[in-house]
């Protein structure tokens, strides 16, 4: 029952938190300011950049890396060679 009590004051306090973020932001957004401050905006966009630069830079070592453990490992087979028998649950069609 305890829980059930924390619960809903949480999905409560949430909901109130919510209501008053849409009661600010709504009418400042009609009447043409931004949500975010100068410094605001200029923070996301930084954040913005480096993350798409950290993507790029990071896809292309990963994928080498993907491709050179591929070629180490090779074809893959059963861990106890071909003639021993598949591991259970596994289908061998």
């Amino acid at each position: 029952m305890g829980m059930v009590v924390l619960v809903f004051v949480m999905i409560l306090c949430v909901a109130l938190a919510v209501a008053v973020m849409l009661a600010v932001a709504v009418p400042a957004r009609r009447e043409g300011r931004g949500l975010l401050t100068p410094h605001g905006e200029e923070v996301v966009a930084r954040v913005k950049e480096r993350t798409e630069s950290v993507a790029s830079a990071t896809k292309g070592r990963t994928e080498g890396i993907v491709t050179a453990v591929k070629d180490k490992v090779g074809p893959q087979e059963n861990a106890q060679g071909p003639d021993a028998p598949s591991a259970p649950g596994s289908s061998t069609d």
